[in-house]
């Protein structure tokens, strides 16, 4: 029984990661450019994105369920007029301080629970963990990486803006 819990956990979370994962990640840039009087486009999960919504300066496209490629993607294109360099490296950082908070919720609520539910919130935060390193630190994503192939990390954003 354990292990069906487990399974149905892990299944459940990777259904899940578009919205418990990629979107506060991406709204995470894009509340911080809204912030510095800047707008937002924030995609998440492949075309096409049937759910979104527009509200002042943020734009919010997403599909919920995309496929094992495209459902760790997400992107917040953000403008913000004349912003300084540490606006700019704040808006890249934003993203993965949203995802390593939000590994923390999930593992907190992993012990707080059992059954299915310690199982997907397990898995979540695991995600959560991954996201926040692929993210955090500075690379160029491969072609491992799907639609982010030749890319380069939210990491390495904030030191090519901060070594400017």
């Amino acid at each position: 029984m354990d292990f069906l819990l487990a399974a149905l956990g892990c299944w459940a979370a990777m259904a899940a990661t578009p919205t418990q994962l990629v979107l506060p990640h991406e709204l995470g840039h894009a509340l911080v450019a809204l912030v510095f009087g800047g707008r937002s486009d924030v995609v998440v999960g492949r075309e096409p994105r049937p759910l979104g919504f527009r509200l002042g300066r943020l734009s919010v496209r997403i599909r919920p369920l995309s496929g094992w490629r495209w459902m760790w993607y997400g992107t917040a294109p953000s403008e913000v007029p004349h912003a300084t360099a540490a606006q700019v490296a704040l808006v890249a950082a934003a993203g993965p301080l949203v995802t390593l908070t939000l590994a923390g919720v999930y593992a907190f609520a992993a012990v707080a629970t059992g059954g299915f539910l310690r199982s997907f919130f397990a898995f979540v935060a695991a995600g959560a963990a991954w996201t926040f390193a692929v993210t955090a630190l500075p690379m160029r994503y491969g072609r491992f990486f799907g639609p982010y192939a030749g890319r380069e990390s939210d990491g390495s954003r904030v030191r090519r803006t901060l070594a400017q």
